[in-house]
């Protein structure tokens, strides 16, 4: 009798243990496995674990246990049997992994793509959410957006501020969605490993682009709201019987303060659209400065992208601002007719109305409407006033924000011109030694190459050889000139090619070498970036033109010209 209450004591507090991470399932007609698997997110196999035989089938009013969780992790030794319809993009979002991290941990299971059945290793890494870049460990717990949740909200509740929300969140930058999951950490994220340090980068990289994504999408946004606004005032104003086009307002024309009142109104609108655009302008152009000054520049060739790239940004700008200063202006001077014109109207009514009480007529009491008619336009003078200055001030950040740039992308540019220039001329010395010493080899090996160096012709030689083939019949020589050219001595040079890479520059050098060349080098060109490949320097415009004329034909020389280095 002990051994069964022993017995009982033990199964219920399994069962109550077990009940604690499970719930139970009661079968209905026509249900399977797998319609309930999908039903509590989780898959089958996670049912045939807790309840043994069921792979055999199941029967109607049976009870299933069913592990009671949203997320499933699995150490890296948990496989995954692939059921019907399921994808890999299915199956990394359901244990919260990325489908890189499945493919690589299944190269061979996975060469002829997924087969129904067939057991996959799910790996121990916790990289995505719902198949977004996320910043999730063993600290990391979920949320998932309720209806009218705010990220304030969401951030307030769990202690954090909004920006870790949204950089361990990227998706949620441009908005919430109802039912949205989120990863949430409430301490500080610091990376335990290299895994989890680029999931880190990964999400801040995701996050910047999002942000810059909300902002492209608010200035054109603005813009939108703008045409449609213009629009719509038009259409206030055909509702209300007034054929005014805002645009172009005519003072001639008769009309009455309230009827003006909708105008300004309507004009007012169109400016408030008009300075918010103009302060997301001033916004974003604080935040690519910031961006500007934080960015790393390693080479020439990443400075050069910059410059065409910030020129080409700033060129855009300065036509946004043109066109916003157009638009403001068109504003102001329609709002200067319009208050010109409110102001007379208002002035002959009040006349009118003197003049019946003069005349004793009978005037119906509208005191009361017409104070109220003049508190709003009072009202939208204050307004206009503040707006005014609210633009001045833009303006002036904007035009400070412009010379700060500029400022900044000298500098930069400046300062990665300087590196590169060191690192190259340090990489071309380098390589000019071992040039050197390949030379010096190769005389070593054969010494009819240094012979042949020396035996130069005369100036005489050179002079009657330049006669007796008359090659001035020829094809046209070209001759470039260059100046001031740092360490390069004076003289004409023969330039055998030009490259703008230090792999097929050695290449050729070595190769004029191996054919007798032992005096070829190399110069960098900074005018063009450019490194010039040649293989005599020579006293004068003779000596150049014979030792071409004798080159020409061999292949080696193929784009071959004579180079006058001068200081002046």
């Amino acid at each position: 009798m002990k051994y069964l209450v022993l017995l009982f004591l033990c199964i219920s507090n399994f069962v109550f243990a077990q009940q604690e991470k499970t719930l139970n399932h009661k079968v209905i007609k026509g249900e399977n496995i797998f319609q309930i698997a999908k039903t509590y997110n989780i898959t089958p196999s996670d049912i045939y674990k807790i309840n043994p035989g069921t792979e055999n089938g199941i029967q109607e009013n049976q009870i299933l246990i069913i592990p009671n969780k949203a997320i499933i992790l699995y150490d890296s030794k948990n496989t995954h049997q692939v059921q019907p319809k399921e994808t890999l993009f299915g199956i990394a979002r359901l244990y919260n992994v990325s489908v890189q991290d499945l493919d690589n941990s299944n190269t061979e299971a996975l060469k002829d793509g997924l087969q129904i059945g067939e057991n996959i290793v799910i790996p121990n890494k916790k990289k995505t959410l719902n198949g977004q870049a996320r910043i999730i460990n063993a600290e990391t717990i979920f949320h998932i957006v309720a209806s009218k949740e705010t990220k304030y909200s969401i951030s307030k509740k769990y202690g954090i501020s909004i920006e870790q929300l949204e950089t361990q969140n990227p998706e949620i930058i441009n908005g919430l969605i109802e039912g949205n999951k989120l990863a949430i950490n409430t301490k500080k994220i610091k990376p335990n490993n290299d895994n989890e340090e680029l999931m880190i980068a990964l999400a801040e990289k995701q996050a910047a682009i999002e942000k810059n994504k909300a902002k492209t999408t608010e200035i054109e946004d603005l813009q939108d709201k703008l045409t449609v606004q213009k629009q719509m005032n038009q259409k206030v104003l055909k509702v209300n019987s007034l054929k005014v086009n805002l645009n172009e307002i005519d003072e001639t024309k008769g009309g009455s303060a309230k009827k003006l009142k909708l105008v300004l109104e309507a004009n007012k609108n169109i400016q408030e659209i008009l300075i918010s655009k103009l302060d997301s302008l001033v916004v974003t152009m604080s935040d690519n400065l910031e961006t500007l000054k934080n960015k790393d520049i390693n080479d020439l060739e990443e400075s050069k992208n910059l410059e065409k790239d910030s020129y080409k940004n700033i060129s855009e700008t300065n036509g946004m601002i043109i066109e916003l200063k157009k638009d403001l202006a068109d504003n102001r001077k329609i709002y200067t007719g319009l208050m010109t014109k409110v102001q007379r109207i208002t002035l002959a009514e009040n006349h009118e109305y003197k003049k019946k009480i003069n005349e004793n007529q009978k005037i119906k009491n509208n005191t009361s409407e017409d104070a109220e008619l003049l508190e709003v336009i009072k009202n939208i003078q204050t307004k206009q006033e503040a707006n005014e200055k609210r633009n001045k001030q833009l303006f002036t950040k904007i035009d400070s924000l412009g010379v700060q740039k500029n400022i900044e992308l000298k500098r930069r540019i400046s300062k990665a011109t300087f590196y590169s220039s060191e690192a190259r001329d340090y990489d071309d010395k380098l390589a000019q030694v071992k040039l050197k010493r390949y030379q010096n080899k190769a005389v070593e090996t054969n010494k009819k190459l240094l012979d042949n160096s020396e035996n130069k012709p005369t100036a005489e030689q050179i002079k009657k050889a330049l006669k007796d083939h008359n090659y001035s019949l020829g094809k046209a020589v070209k001759i470039e000139i260059l100046r001031n050219l740092k360490d390069i001595e004076n003289g004409y040079y023969i330039i055998a090619d030009t490259f703008s890479e230090a792999e097929p520059r050695d290449l050729l050098t070595r190769k004029l070498t191996d054919s007798g060349e032992i005096n070829t080098g190399f110069f960098y060109n900074v005018n063009i970036f450019s490194y010039y490949v040649f293989t005599k320097k020579l006293k004068n415009a003779n000596e150049a033109l014979f030792e071409y004329n004798l080159k020409k034909e061999n292949p080696l020389y193929k784009n071959m010209f004579i180079v006058q280095i001068e200081k002046e």
